[in-house]
């Protein structure tokens, strides 16, 4: 009698599923501004879009450019209007916004850092200063966080734009304390990636 129980509730769960998967499609097509352009022809090309309620990791070897892709993505989902969130375990907001203003002036970042900033590229700079202080992007640089506080700062950050926060960054994954230390490292990390799905929900 239990096992027909079982079976009965697994048939009700997949047709469930199955009734959401449609619904999603239908949705999707009907509301095509649900999904976010990542600004980059490739991802695009192969993801379609960002959609709500995704949680995507961007992984790779060291120094392959990862904050790079993250920084890239926020900042052209926040100039076409979308609340971004941007939570950097890893750099500082100075290295960021060098990041930012290279890509909106088109600047070489390497010109920050090593103290070779020109007296036009300042200007460039000083143009479009404005214009990026407008965009809805925040960047919070918090030298220790775990999964609860990325969920608070998310929160609170929803609450400021009326709703309209549309997409979170986590830079990264590694550096992000679990809630409860365990000897398996491996657990940890998924404890984490488990709970950002939640925050994406």
């Amino acid at each position: 009698a239990l096992q027909v129980e079982l079976d009965a509730i697994s048939v009700i769960q997949r047709s469930d599923a199955i009734r959401q998967a449609l619904d999603t499609a239908i949705e999707r097509r009907d509301n095509p501004n649900s999904a976010i352009k990542s600004g980059i022809g490739a991802i695009d090309d192969i993801i379609g879009a960002l959609f709500p309620r995704d949680l995507i990791l961007i992984a790779g070897r060291p120094s392959m450019g990862k904050t790079d892709l993250a920084i890239n993505v926020a900042w052209n989902v926040a100039r076409i209007g979308n609340a971004v969130l941007f939570v950097s375990i890893e750099m500082g907001l100075t290295d960021l916004y060098w990041r930012i203003f290279s890509l909106e002036t088109g600047v070489f970042r390497s010109k920050f850092r090593t103290g070779r900033v020109e007296n036009q590229d300042l200007s460039l700079i000083e143009e479009r200063i404005g214009v990026v202080e407008k965009y809805p992007l925040t960047i919070i640089a918090p030298r220790k966080v775990n999964v609860r506080d990325i969920r608070s700062m998310s929160i609170e950050e929803n609450a400021k734009v009326s709703g309209n926060l549309k997409l979170v960054v986590v830079d990264y994954l590694g550096l992000i304390k679990p809630v409860r230390h365990s000897q398996n490292r491996e657990q940890e990390v998924s404890n984490i990636s488990a709970g950002l799905k939640e925050i994406a929900l």
